[in-house]
């Protein structure tokens, strides 16, 4: 497929995306030219401003890509080496921590505590540093897997005590100005007369980063930077070749270790050659993803500034892009007519649908979402949903056991090799002070994080809380908590379409890529 017709497939899939809830920017590049670059939906809802290339958003964890190439750099100029013990850079420096290097920081294998605060809480960098240092090691320093934000912010902090200058004006002076980056950072850009888009939860503005408090060692160094599209491409032409970093400092940014983690970025290989990737997300409402395809050179971004019962689209979606930029076929979102609001809200509550079966409208902003309240409804959404009994069982077993203390058969439900620290925390958090009858199954829907995966959901009778569980081959692949009613997790976006004597509801599950057909039994 040439680069046209791959451009258009690739914008026809996100524009179809836009009815079912998708906001944002994208760019897609091959060789160095860019293909695609375009925005979607609305920057401003209140204000109906649409978001443009231009468009400023909020890189989320894309971001500790910047720090590990700031790391770098200091290294290239003799002034740290990536093996050394970060007593060596940061002061206060515990007994328990000794062995914790730099390198272990980068590839988030310190055992370093995961988050330092909420995101935005007013945090200084000495409080960041104390409260990392006074918080118990997850693990032995080399001996894991434990993702840390907290340990991408004492990166940040090493780069300004080594360098003498602050985090944002090193990666301005460095890297972005030279580079011609001229959207990129927190603050030090003017963002006068530029668009940033703001975030929203649920339908809910949560505004824009520049309205947080600033600065919040919570996200320096680990998240929330800004940028642009046109930017990132950049960033990718530069560490195609050797503007950002050195043949040598790209050899150990692309070398993955545990959890194929290298430095900022995820590291594997597919039948295209070896990608980079990374994903952010923010509870403020923001998401992207960026993949770069390190043998090809072909690369995309993916920007959104909405988020919708839990669900990151630019993560769910990642695998399709790449999909159709690889001239491959990806079933696209049926197209629909926008829907005015009015009609939304009077199909919001319990419905039943014409082939029997309970569902759930919650009105999103401008489209629906639909839940399946029981298994008749849920084998209308997805018939060709299989295997679905056993992980369900097992789902529920695993919480069951663990409210008893018993965590056995969830590590042996997880995959060879994979890290179960924070898999095992987040059941016993789920579970913990509950009794095994205070559960229950609340349904199964292919997966929104993972494809070819099924996402589980149990939650507690009292409604309080809920825990998805996803499952890929049987294995146990990873969780996450959800608040209250877990069936938002399983839930699709929809919109209604009037057809014959009744209303179709029809909708388009990311993940996966399917498209769901039911239809509302007639009001009597």
């Amino acid at each position: 497929m040439i680069g046209s017709e791959t451009a258009a497939a690739v914008d026809a899939f996100l524009s179809r995306l836009v009815p079912f809830g998708y906001s944002g920017a994208a760019l897609l590049a091959r060789g160095g030219e860019i293909l695609l670059n375009a925005g979607y939906g609305l920057a401003d809802r209140r204000t109906a401003v649409p978001n443009t290339p231009d468009t400023v958003f909020s890189l989320g964890s894309i971001t500790k890509q910047f720090t590990a190439a700031a790391v770098l750099k200091l290294q290239e100029r003799g002034l740290l080496d990536v093996a050394s013990p970060i007593a060596d850079h940061l002061p206060g420096v515990p007994p328990d921590k000794a062995a914790v290097t730099v390198h272990h920081l980068l590839t988030h294998t310190s055992g370093v505590v995961e988050y330092l605060s909420g995101d935005y809480e007013p945090l200084s960098r000495a409080q960041a540093i104390r409260i990392a240092m006074e918080a118990p090691l997850r693990f032995e320093p080399g001996s894991g897997y434990g993702y840390s934000n907290a340990g991408y912010s004492l990166l940040a902090a090493i780069v300004e005590l080594v360098s003498g200058q602050g985090y944002e004006e090193f990666l301005n002076a460095t890297f972005f100005t030279p580079l011609g980056m001229e959207s990129t950072g927190y603050r030090v850009p003017s963002w006068e007369g530029r668009t940033v888009a703001r975030s929203h939860v649920d339908g809910e503005d949560r505004g824009t980063n520049l309205e947080k408090e600033f600065p919040s060692w919570a996200v320096m160094g680990n998240g929330e930077m800004l940028s642009t599209t046109l930017d990132m491409f950049r960033w990718h032409q530069a560490l195609m070749g050797v503007d950002a970093l050195s043949a040598a400092s790209k050899r150990v940014l692309y070398t993955p270790s545990r959890n194929d983690y290298a430095y900022g970025w995820r590291v594997t290989s597919d039948r295209h050659g070896r990608r980079a990737e990374h994903g952010g997300a923010s509870s403020w409402g923001s998401c992207s993803y960026c993949r770069r395809y390190l043998d090809a050179d072909q690369m995309f971004v993916v920007f959104c500034n909405r988020v919708d019962d839990g669900v990151f689209l630019p993560g769910a979606i990642k695998d399709h892009v790449s999909a159709l930029a690889f001239g491959e076929q990806v079933t696209p979102p049926p197209a629909v007519p926008p829907v005015e609001g009015p009609h939304l809200e009077r199909l919001v509550g319990n419905r039943t649908l014409a082939g029997g079966g309970m569902v759930s409208l919650v009105a999103s902003g401008d489209h629906l979402r639909l839940s399946a309240l029981d298994g008749a409804a849920r084998g209308q959404m997805f018939p060709a949903l299989v295997g679905r009994a056993e992980v369900e069982a097992r789902s529920l077993e695993i919480v069951r056991s663990a409210a008893q203390g018993d965590v056995e058969l969830l590590n042996s439900s997880r995959p060879s090799g994979r890290p179960t620290e924070t898999v095992e925390r987040l059941v016993r958090e789920f579970s913990s002070g509950r009794q095994d009858d205070e559960f229950e199954l609340l349904g199964t829907a292919p997966s929104q994080h993972v494809p070819g995966a099924y996402d589980t959901v149990v939650g507690t009778l009292d409604h309080a809380s809920s825990l998805l569980l996803v499952w890929q081959d049987g294995l146990l692949y990873g969780c996450a908590l959800l608040g209250g009613d877990g069936r938002a997790g399983l839930s699709v976006p929809c919109v209604p379409v009037r057809a014959g004597d009744g209303t179709q509801l029809v909708g388009y599950h990311p993940g996966s890529a399917q498209v769901v057909r039911v239809r509302l039994a007639a009001e009597t």
